[in-house]
């Protein structure tokens, strides 16, 4: 995986929701693991797996906390979702979308199912490559012998929360407007904790093959190339960080100009 001066111990908990990398253990979402059939990704070397029920949750996840940081205010539920449900999100974009002085949408529903499709597309891609880099995170930790305890991640969130959301109603309210679980913040921290760890080894090892910025950014590309390499995703859910994927780095429009396109009413 690439590691660069991104990869830092978050400072606000509104950051951790857009890291690219993350941690294997799914805290309270383990449950949400299904049978091999619905196994989404396999990355050699590893055992874990990503469900369908697992990338819903996450979809969800980033729909919430990219609405509030895109648009300031809760989004509303049902925007996506795994499979999709267009339905469903036509009806969610319709209470965001603004209205002429008639009433009517300034959106066509064509236009609103569009941009759910969009929507769909971008978060899921957001979503899975989030995931898949969770699993390589861990994979790396392993490699170095590196484990995250309770006990830790209990006194690393107490110092987080400390000062931003000192009391449980600040926290219940951050939690509450980007649709998150406790869990989600938890999950995303433990992950945060283990690349800070990760971190000053990598950089020992380019010191040691000779240090430099450009060495620097030649091994992190290898390492993260022999990641993909080694990542295989079910059809239908080919993303970036899948070894099949040939498209651009992103998949574009982001899910924060669309949800700006939806409150905006703007086609495109």
């Amino acid at each position: 995986m690439r590691i660069s001066s991104e990869h830092q111990p978050m400072k606000k908990l509104t950051q951790i929701i857009t890291i690219s990398a993350s941690l294997l253990v799914l805290i309270a979402l383990q449950g949400c693991e299904g049978s091999k059939d619905e196994t989404l990704t396999h990355i050699r070397g590893s055992s874990a797996s990503i469900s369908k029920a697992t990338l819903d949750h996450w979809m969800r996840a980033m729909a919430g906390g990219d609405f509030r940081s895109s648009i300031g205010t809760k989004g509303p539920p049902g925007l996506v979702s795994e499979p999709a449900n267009y339905a469903g999100c036509a009806a969610a974009a319709k209470k965001i979308v603004p209205r002429t002085f008639t009433g009517k949408l300034k959106l066509t529903d064509s236009q609103i199912l569009h941009k759910c499709q969009q929507l769909y597309n971008s978060i899921k891609a957001q979503a899975l490559s989030f995931l898949i880099s969770v699993h390589w995170t861990v994979l790396e930790g392993a490699e170095e012998g590196l484990k995250v305890s309770d006990a830790q991640l209990r006194r690393e969130f107490a110092r987080y929360r400390k000062q931003p959301y000192p009391t449980e109603a600040d926290l219940h309210k951050f939690l509450e407007e980007r649709q998150w679980t406790l869990s989600d913040v938890l999950y995303q921290l433990k992950r945060n904790i283990l690349v800070t760890a990760i971190l000053p080894r990598f950089e020992a090892k380019v010191k040691k093959a000779g240090g430099g910025e450009k060495l620097y950014t030649k091994l992190a590309l290898e390492r993260y190339k022999a990641l993909i390499a080694k990542t295989r995703c079910k059809r239908g859910f080919v993303v970036p960080n899948c070894s099949e994927y040939n498209g651009p780095p992103t998949v574009s429009p982001s899910p924060n100009a669309i949800f700006e396109q939806f409150v905006q009413a703007r086609d495109s």
